[in-house]
């Protein structure tokens, strides 16, 4: 709903770009250096789809688990269970090597110009 009122706000990621490729942050690099050895085999074979939580709750628990270790502020965001929008958030940081949180921050420090005057929309 963001997204078709404020232009912008969509994290968008080129599907080409590799962790290697980008430019990681430290505290990035740091994280994922730090994980346990299961979690950073997770991390490095990250699939193309979320696991279901119904068939498979303990890869869901795993890649929040991955999620919470890299960012724990995104993490409490979502439940284990949505593993749709955590699945989303590891993809975004091994693409942009940045935390989703961080990305979250300097968008929010953005002057936010609606793409529409809604005073135009309410009158509708």
């Amino acid at each position: 709903m963001q997204h078709l009122l404020f232009p912008r706000r969509l994290i968008t990621s080129d599907s080409a770009t590799s962790l290697q490729s980008v430019s990681v942050s430290d505290e990035i690099a740091k994280s994922v250096a730090a994980l346990p050895q299961n979690l950073s085999e997770l991390f490095h074979n990250l699939t193309e789809d979320p696991p279901s939580a119904s068939v498979d709750p303990g890869s869901s628990f795993s890649l929040h688990s991955l999620l919470a270790a890299l960012d724990p502020a995104v993490a409490a965001r979502w439940h284990w269970r949505d593993t749709r929008k955590v699945h989303r958030s590891i993809k975004i940081i091994k693409e942009r090597g940045q935390r989703v949180s961080e990305i979250l921050t300097e968008q929010a420090q953005e002057d936010l110009q609606p793409r529409f005057a809604l005073k135009s929309i309410l009158n509708y």
